[in-house]
């Protein structure tokens, strides 16, 4: 499906590999024609390398910007009393999801932006949840959004996270929330 994450992560595929090709574009002609280029040489080179910039800029702004409108519509739309705790929270700015918990007010968020999904609940609606891999695949009693998975920027940071909410559920004598 064509969103406008994945076009954005296509373009910020194609700055940063047009960027660098043109940086390695220009430093290849400079030591080329460094002994006896000519002016229109030196100009095309400058040119290059300059293109090869903007590109490089271009990635790095997307990627801030992405990174804000996912940190803005957190700030804006959540409970006022919820402060994820430490350990219980993942973040894909590049692709717009979030999922935290507060362990002292029981409340979990998900949100992905391009599916327009924002959902603060009570922890006690999670049936259940999964790790695998870098994946954690959430279970809710809501016929509304009764599945929300995220990918972890890596298997450490998804683990970790799946193992502290183990830790939680388990010593809080929770309700009976399964972790397949």
């Amino acid at each position: 499906m064509l969103t406008k994450f994945n076009l954005r992560r296509g373009y910020v595929a194609f700055c940063l590999s047009g960027g660098l090709s043109l940086i390695c574009l220009s430093v290849f002609l400079f030591f080329k024609y460094k002994d006896d280029a000519t002016s229109l040489q030196v100009t095309s080179i400058l040119i290059c390398f300059e293109s090869g910039i903007i590109f490089l800029i271009s990635c790095c702004l997307i990627k801030l910007k992405s990174k804000l409108n996912t940190q803005k519509t957190l700030e804006l739309s959540r409970p006022k009393v919820f402060k994820p705790t430490l350990g219980f929270e993942l973040v894909r700015d590049d692709i717009g999801k979030y999922v935290g918990i507060d362990c002292d007010h029981d409340i979990i968020i998900v949100l992905h932006l391009s599916e327009s999904i924002y959902d603060a609940r009570n922890l006690s609606d999670l049936l259940s949840y999964e790790c695998k891999d870098s994946t954690v695949i959430f279970r809710f009693d809501d016929a509304h959004i009764p599945i929300f998975s995220i990918s972890a920027n890596n298997t450490e940071e998804s683990q970790s996270f799946c193992q502290n909410l183990d830790r939680y559920l388990n010593s809080s004598g929770y309700r009976g929330v399964v972790a397949l």
